[in-house]
């Protein structure tokens, strides 16, 4: 694994909010735009079998090692965002 990429996977760790991509207004997402972005380009080529040269520094599985870590804290921002709403005030919905 690139060092630069395990730096990243374990700042996402410390810091996942600077790696919300789940809510788009989200400055600190921004943060990082500079590689998320490629990477998820880059693991769209794969995922379609195309040939990509963002990132080319990394190994395909190590594109894939990094999304899946991306994908799991998007999954805890959309979780938090889920409870959020639900928190909200109850009486604002018609029975639903």
């Amino acid at each position: 694994m690139h060092k630069g990429m395990s730096i990243l996977m374990a700042r996402m760790d410390s810091h996942p909010h600077e790696f919300n991509i789940v809510t788009p207004d989200a400055i600190s997402s921004r943060r990082w735009e500079f590689v998320v972005s490629p990477l998820l380009r880059r693991c769209s080529a794969i995922a379609k079998k195309e040939v990509s040269f963002e990132l080319m520094f990394l190994s395909d599985n190590d594109c894939i090692t990094v999304f899946k870590k991306l994908q799991e804290v998007q999954g805890s921002h959309m979780t938090q965002r889920i409870m959020n709403e639900l928190l909200t005030d109850p009486g604002s919905f018609d029975g639903c």
